[in-house]
């Protein structure tokens, strides 16, 4: 009889039920374009488009038809080459010259035009001593002197290879918890911490971390099987970075898993007609075998 009575209130409950008829808003399609310029790396350009939300379209071909000009001192200098896989590449092999102001500007057929803002790639980071000692705890100290009547911005990321592929270690900040805000930075994603001149402006920043030197090596073996290692080498990439990437990445949520408990945040983009980011940084390695 139960039974029955739960039948009957399930085919009740369900033939009340009546489809909703919503509309999902969709602005139209637009362009996502990705560029990142760095003096150390040829321009290149990867470009996309927006999808409705209503999985009516699928994700397609990349676009092949796109014109993008790299733009130096509001003069065209260059038409970027399509290769592959959406990605436009300089054909002259040019890489951004430190203290020079670019913009990029994109047109596909179908597509609004997009432009960026002028973007000033930055001044070589003066990085003024580091080290790498191994006690208690694996301690990484460097030393790093900000430009004078600048504002500035850094990111420094902590990076272990093995055998020259890249180990899933994890980084903390002995300088400054994670958990505390403040003015002067914050801890990005990948054993990435950023840092605005706010608080040592035209001074050294000194700042430590430890960093367990044992984890999973992103790469499969022989037998098709990750491994756990530990790191032979350790890097340090500081980069002095330009406003808008310190921006991009300060609006980039953690990827763990209290993302999916979080409400969602908007990235911040910096193109006008379309979305995506156009930004600028230059990069010093700083390497230390673990032995």
């Amino acid at each position: 009889m139960t039974r029955l009575l739960s039948s009957v209130f399930f085919l009740l409950l369900w033939g009340c039920t009546t489809p909703l008829d919503v509309v999902l808003p969709f602005e139209g399609k637009k362009l996502v374009v990705w560029c990142i310029l760095s003096p150390d790396k040829t321009v290149s350009v990867r470009i996309d488009r927006t999808y409705p939300p209503t999985g009516e379209l699928l994700y397609d071909a990349s676009i092949t038809n796109a014109t993008i000009e790299l733009i130096e001192n509001d003069k065209v200098i260059e038409t970027l080459k399509y290769a592959s896989e959406g990605v436009y590449i300089s054909p002259k092999q040019y890489k951004p010259i430190a203290g020079h102001g670019y913009k990029i500007r994109a047109r596909a057929n179908g597509f609004p035009d997009v432009e960026s803002g002028l973007e000033i790639v930055p001044l070589s980071p003066q990085v003024t001593g580091s080290s790498f000692t191994k006690k208690e705890i694996n301690r990484i100290t460097i030393g790093l002197q900000d430009y004078k009547d600048q504002i500035n911005q850094y990111s420094i990321q902590i990076m272990g290879t093995y055998k020259g592929k890249p180990v899933n270690i994890n980084a903390e900040n002995l300088s400054r918890p994670d958990d505390i805000n403040d003015n002067c930075g914050f801890r990005g994603n990948l054993n990435t911490f950023f840092y605005q001149d706010v608080c040592f402006d035209g001074t050294i920043l000194k700042t430590s971390y430890a960093a367990n030197l044992f984890g999973t090596v992103q790469v499969l073996n022989s037998e098709g099987k990750f491994e756990n290692k530990e790191c032979d080498q350790v890097q340090l990439l500081v980069r002095n970075v330009s406003a808008s990437y310190f921006n991009f990445y300060k609006t980039t949520p953690p990827e763990d898993i209290d993302l999916a408990f979080k409400q969602p945040i908007s990235k911040l983009y910096n193109l006008k007609g379309g979305y995506g980011l156009f930004a600028a940084y230059h990069q010093q390695t700083i390497s230390f075998l673990n032995r």
